[in-house]
């Protein structure tokens, strides 16, 4: 009977999960796919943006995480004011947004290339 009830728990769990992925996702296709076509961003369909952003979210959410972590522990250790973490965050995050720009580009170059 517990087995029952923790198979449902986990089912239920990965239902939600997935559900609040995809609300993300399509929030982060709507308007940062608006935002970027104000700075000029051309695609072919819907399905290529779909593909930049999926990419672009698979690269950026681990990355993102590990400079997160990194820059709590320097806080904690180095004592850092809010403002100093703050400005080391902005940083950090502009560079490394470019770099996973330019990898998931390059990702999807060559993806395309070999299918």
């Amino acid at each position: 009977m517990r087995n029952d009830k923790n198979i449902k728990d986990v089912i239920l769990m990965i239902i939600a999960g997935i559900i609040l992925i995809s609300i993300i996702y399509g929030f982060i296709f709507f308007f940062g796919g608006s935002i970027l076509l104000l700075f000029g961003l051309k695609y072919d369909s819907f399905w290529s943006l779909a593909k930049f952003f999926g990419v672009l979210l698979i690269l950026s959410i681990p990355i993102d995480f590990i400079v997160v972590c990194f820059l709590k522990v320097l806080k904690e250790i180095k004592g850092l004011t809010d403002i100093q973490h703050n400005i080391l965050y902005f940083i950090l995050d502009i560079p490394l947004t470019m770099i996973i720009i330019e990898c998931q580009n390059t990702l999807l170059k060559v993806f395309l290339v070999q299918c």
